[in-house]
């Protein structure tokens, strides 16, 4: 089973450091100045630990708040944060995440949390119709379960956007204030929204034989951050179609993202950008150069990924997901790696490792009897407004060594 999930409800478990102790959390690597580095996890996790860049030696980060951490380094440097045993709805989950980072990248992670979101299993229910076929979703919450015209989504007690769109049509319904369950009135798209406007994106550098796909997304970026709210269209870039920017209300965003996908026999490649659009911007977007000379790398359960070359300026993630050793949970490892970490290291892989304090063996990913899946991916985020945010990836299916699936 393979998900896309971020962090989940852990509980933290005291474990003792391993090789030689360091009471002050001072990871002194002699390459500079001490600086301390905070750690903050929404909630407590199962492990927090670091070591520097030079020193194969893991130790354990020191709690100095309500799910905070503090560690001293003095160059680059790696934190592990794991979370283990949270009940996602269809099963068990644990991640181990590891950060790359450098004294340039912020002094504070902020990412760290083990506090799955729930998202969309509120304790109130909106029920509700459309007057056409189309998607909507309650804020972020997307509702996946439009059978034919009618809906029905659990949310929380709060006020929403009701964001909707047929095939023709884009409507946003503000301020819906929901405190108990609901039927909504008919929602129709076509006779109350802003007729969608087609557009054709395209790629300056396009890649011979390859059809670019398009996905257009509004968002509330002003209360929510860059997460997507509604995806507009998604289809091939010639015949997208954008909502009218006098649609949009002040803290909304409407973003545009262009990429051509290579399937293979393993997975996909591909390479994208990404940038905010109004009405009478350029619809052309110039694509990344791809990973060139990926390799991948199992050996037991340590897990590497190598390149001859990424495209300026990006930094690196690799992650492996599987089940676990008793098939009972999923598991996943994820390493992140700046772009300043790269740099300054000049190293050309990363190693999802696993020989921390404390690490626990069902943790691991079961290599031998389960198919697991590798995914490399490099970015280069950008100003939204001014600047498109680039990702190449790589993705493949392995399949178990014993040759079963």
């Amino acid at each position: 089973m393979r998900k896309d999930v971020t962090w989940l409800i852990a509980t933290l478990a005291a474990l003792p450091a391993c090789g030689s102790s360091n009471d002050g959390n001072d990871g002194n690597d002699g390459q500079g100045p001490p600086t301390t580095i905070t750690i903050n996890a929404g909630v407590a996790p199962d492990l927090v630990a670091f070591r520097n860049e030079s020193d194969p030696t893991w130790q354990v980060a020191t709690m100095v708040g309500t799910n905070q951490y503090s560690i001293v380094v003095h160059g680059p440097y790696l934190v592990s944060v794991a979370c283990h045993g949270v009940p996602f709805p269809d099963a068990f989950v644990h991640e181990l995440t590891q950060y790359a980072r450098t004294l340039s990248d912020p002094t504070t992670i902020d990412d760290a949390t083990c506090d799955y979101d729930q998202t969309g299993i509120g304790a109130i229910r909106v029920d509700g119709a459309l007057a056409q076929r189309g998607a909507l979703s309650f804020g972020t919450t997307p509702v996946t379960n439009v059978s034919s015209k009618t809906f029905s989504v659990n949310v929380d007690e709060g006020s929403y956007t009701i964001y909707a769109v047929s095939a023709s049509h884009y409507l946003a319904q503000r301020d819906m204030s929901i405190a108990a369950n609901i039927t909504l009135p008919t929602i129709d798209i076509d006779a109350n929204g802003a007729p969608l406007i087609p557009t054709a994106f395209k790629v300056s550098n396009p890649a011979m034989g390859k059809v670019p796909q398009a996905a257009v997304l509004v968002e509330d970026f002003a209360k929510f951050g860059d997460v997507p709210s509604l995806y507009v269209y998604t289809g091939d870039a010639a015949t997208a179609k954008v909502v009218p920017t006098s649609a949009l209300a002040a803290g909304e965003l409407q973003t545009v993202s262009v990429r051509e996908v290579t399937l293979t026999d393993y997975g996909e490649t591909a390479r994208a950008a990404r940038r905010a659009f109004k009405t009478g911007d350029s619809t052309e977007l110039t694509l990344p150069d791809p990973i060139d000379g990926l390799t991948w790398s199992t050996v037991g359960n340590t897990f590497s990924a190598r390149w001859k070359s990424l495209p300026e300026d990006m930094s690196f993630t690799f992650r492996v997901s599987g089940n676990s050793i008793s098939h009972d949970q999923s598991n996943h490892y994820t390493i992140n790696a700046s772009a300043s970490f790269l740099s300054i290291t000049g190293t050309d892989q990363v190693t999802a490792e696993n020989n921390l304090p404390g690490y626990d063996p069902q943790w691991a990913i079961d290599t031998t009897a389960q198919q697991y899946y590798l995914d490399a991916i490099g970015q280069r985020a950008g100003n939204l407004m001014t600047d498109p945010v680039i990702s190449v990836w790589d993705t493949r299916s392995v399949a178990p060594a014993n040759g079963q699936m």
